[in-house]
């Protein structure tokens, strides 16, 4: 990392975000000549995290590349987030809202020395399933939530009535209110914004967006919306993707996984 602007830690009021999203891990893990490919890739990522001193890591969806990673996978995985991730560095951040189990954000838990804080969203290859006659559906993200080397959040309880509320993250003067979408069926979620079930709250426990000074107050805020979904038709159909007519007027950035075409310049909306 020899970019002078990272070379210490931002200021008190800057909250650094490193962004990457479709890692894949486990990919062609099999294969002797390209197995260790997506691993080395996440581990460069997570190192890049580091030199750069970065406030928080977010992930855009699609850690792993099967639904049920093999052993393998989890547990070189687990060695990268405990290599990179633990450490005994302050985290400045302040979190509220409510992740994948409603636990708080893993960097708080005395019996963690978590110092380089990791969000994610579940994609398409890594959503949660049910097995045989358990009730919750879960995904492989849960069970690093679980051990606390991730904040995993996005995931939607109810498929007929989708409730998106925010984390807010605060650090001095910065305020980010980072909403998170885990992948949904490109039609079903087309079909549920035609019928007005989806929902954007502006607090974790608020009521949705409607008032004119509701969006006044917002300004005070950065609004972040992360999503692992098609970005646009490209030939898809209308209901095949997520249209920028979905997003909130209010959001000032939004982060697409799914599409892997690694548009690193912010591009303008033009719905809205």
């Amino acid at each position: 990392m020899e970019d002078a602007r990272f070379a210490a830690p931002a200021g008190p009021d800057t909250l650094r975000v490193l962004l990457a999203t479709d890692n894949h891990l486990g990919f062609l893990e099999d294969d002797p000549v390209r197995g260790e490919d997506s691993f080395n890739t996440m581990e460069e990522i997570l190192r890049i995290g580091r030199e750069a001193h970065v406030d928080m890591v977010l992930l855009g969806g699609d850690l792993f590349h099967i639904n049920k990673p093999s052993r393998n996978t989890m547990s070189k995985t687990v060695q990268l987030f405990r290599k990179y991730c633990l450490g005994s560095r302050d985290v400045e951040l302040e979190v509220s809202g409510t992740f994948a189990h409603g636990e708080r954000p893993n960097f708080e838990d005395e019996n963690l020395a978590v110092d380089m804080p990791v969000f994610i969203i579940h994609g398409n290859h890594d959503d949660p399933t049910r097995e045989g006659a358990q009730l919750e559906a879960l995904s492989a993200l849960d069970l690093l939530s679980d051990s606390g080397l991730v904040n995993y959040f996005g995931s939607v309880e109810r498929l007929n009535n989708i409730e998106v509320k925010p984390l807010l993250i605060e650090k001095g003067l910065a305020k980010l209110k980072l909403y998170g979408l885990g992948w949904i069926r490109d039609e079903r979620l087309h079909r549920l914004f035609a019928q007005d079930k989806v929902q954007f709250f502006t607090e974790p426990d608020g009521q949705p967006e409607q008032t004119a000074a509701d969006l006044e107050a917002e300004r005070t805020w950065f609004n972040m919306l992360v999503v692992h979904q098609n970005r646009d038709s490209k030939g898809r159909g209308a209901k095949n993707c997520f249209q920028e007519s979905m997003i909130p007027e209010f959001m000032d950035f939004v982060m697409f996984g799914h599409e892997h075409e690694c548009l690193v310049e912010p591009q303008a909306a033009i719905a809205n």
